[in-house]
């Protein structure tokens, strides 16, 4: 049986489709807890390493040695054709490459559902997604041991009109169980960061971090 981290099992809790692709599988321990739990019928998983493909495959074999399953080696959506499955996940992929990877088909972007976890950087994603009809429909703050993880399930919508908020803060902390020990993390990241720049005179490194640091204390007196 296989079990998932806690960042994982925060992004199969989002999937109730038949259909889904995991871009950047890894492992393959996601699609195949998907399979294993009858959630989806169709698993792709695709991987730009042959390496990782490979650790793919011998966990496929692993747990389910009779049954054939879709592999693909290939850089993000290049190997998956257009509304193939309902979901593509990109999780644990840096937020700039995750942007660039959807924007490089953006029509074959919009057909599907993505659920997508930037390893870091997740205001420049969010900001890309803002600015090019992207709607963040879930918005979720997962601990894995010591790192923060953000989970979105996006869709593209028309008539989406963009929002321009706080990408590096976003509304959607408020609501989050982890808000008070996220903002904490993040209180000592900046106040350190501030530090460094102003014994560099990094005017605008200065502004920055100083804006950072009045958002999370508005976020901490917010109910």
């Amino acid at each position: 049986m296989i079990k998932l981290s806690d960042r994982l099992q925060s992004i199969a809790e989002e999937i109730n489709t038949k259909t889904m692709a995991d871009i950047g599988t890894d492992h393959g321990f996601l699609p195949l807890y998907l399979y294993e739990n009858s959630i989806c019928d169709k698993v792709i998983m695709t991987d730009v390493s042959k390496g990782s493909l490979l650790k793919c495959e011998e966990n496929c074999k692993k747990y389910y040695p009779q049954k054939i399953f879709d592999l693909r080696l290939g850089s993000g959506l290049d190997v998956i054709s257009p509304k193939e499955v309902e979901i593509v996940v990109m999780a644990g992929i840096g937020a700039v490459l995750t942007a660039s990877l959807l924007a490089k088909d953006i029509e074959k972007s919009k057909g599907f559902t993505l659920i997508l976890q930037p390893r870091r950087h997740e205001e420049k994603l969010r900001q890309w997604l803002d600015e090019n009809g992207f709607e963040i429909l879930k918005d979720k703050l997962v601990k894995e041991r010591n790192l923060y993880c953000q989970v979105m399930v996006v869709r593209y919508n028309p008539s989406y009109k963009p929002l321009h908020y706080d990408y590096m803060f976003p509304d959607s902390i408020k609501d989050s169980p982890l808000k008070d020990e996220y903002l904490d993390y993040w209180m000592i990241k900046c106040k350190r960061n501030l530090n460094s720049a102003k014994k560099g005179s990094n005017t605008l490194d200065i502004l920055k971090w100083e804006g950072y640091i009045k958002r999370i204390e508005e976020l901490r007196n917010e109910a």
